[in-house]
């Protein structure tokens, strides 16, 4: 990571996808302050590898195709990195740091589902590029609760991100509390599930921006 502020936003296949990652990407980028992953996979909705394969391939250069997994055997998800061409895989469910230890660093996030202190001790065992600290929900992430800024501010491995009930509402505010090298986006900016809303997509990200340049980012 290069010290800009990280915008992670969770593409669901198909749909109204399109125009986040061609425009308001694009006009975001060229300013220089934030990057950004996208998770074209199937978070909320069913796909196919050739679905996401062709979102992958349409992709701008600075957009990070990132795989979301939850507990799923190692095989199969190697399989997909390898058919859709992802650059990483974010685990989000009970998976140990020994059956990936065959990836490199630069492909691994690790998503840490945030309840008490003592669940914070899940990263130790990672080396991972990048660390996700969500709240806590039997789910795996989407859930839209807030994770506990709090806790997360004083003890979060970096590079990390914030996720866990971002809204255009709240994201200053959590980049303030938190600090974190980036926040993370699902439902916060969603009209409904699995359609993201262009309005709320720009109000997030412009708060982002305006946020990070407060605190230097």
């Amino acid at each position: 990571m290069d010290g800009r502020l990280v915008a992670k936003l969770k593409a669901i296949v198909g749909d109204e996808w399109t125009y986040t990652a061609e425009h308001e990407l694009r006009t975001y980028e060229s300013d220089g302050l934030l990057q950004y992953h996208v998770t074209p996979a199937a978070a909320v909705l069913p796909a196919t590898t050739e679905q996401v394969a062709a979102i992958v391939r349409w992709l701008p250069p600075f957009v990070t195709p990132v795989g979301v997994f939850w507990d799923h055997p190692t095989g199969h998800v190697k399989a997909i990195i390898e058919a859709c061409r992802l650059r990483a895989i974010q685990l989000h469910g009970d998976e140990k740091a020994g059956a990936w230890s065959d990836l490199t660093k630069d492909q691994i996030i690790r998503a840490i589902r945030v309840y008490d202190e003592a669940s914070l001790k899940e990263a130790l065992g990672w080396d991972a590029s990048l660390f996700i600290y969500d709240a806590y929900s039997e789910s795996f992430g989407g859930s839209g609760t807030t994770a506990p800024w709090d806790l997360i501010a004083g003890n979060a491995r970096r590079p990390f991100l914030i996720a866990g009930g971002l809204t255009p509402n709240n994201v200053a505010d959590a980049i303030r509390a938190v600090r974190p090298d980036g926040v993370d986006v699902a439902t916060g900016v969603e009209s409904k599930t699995g359609i993201k809303d262009r309005d709320k997509v720009r109000a997030f990200i412009r708060a982002a921006r305006t946020a990070a340049a407060q605190i230097g980012r």
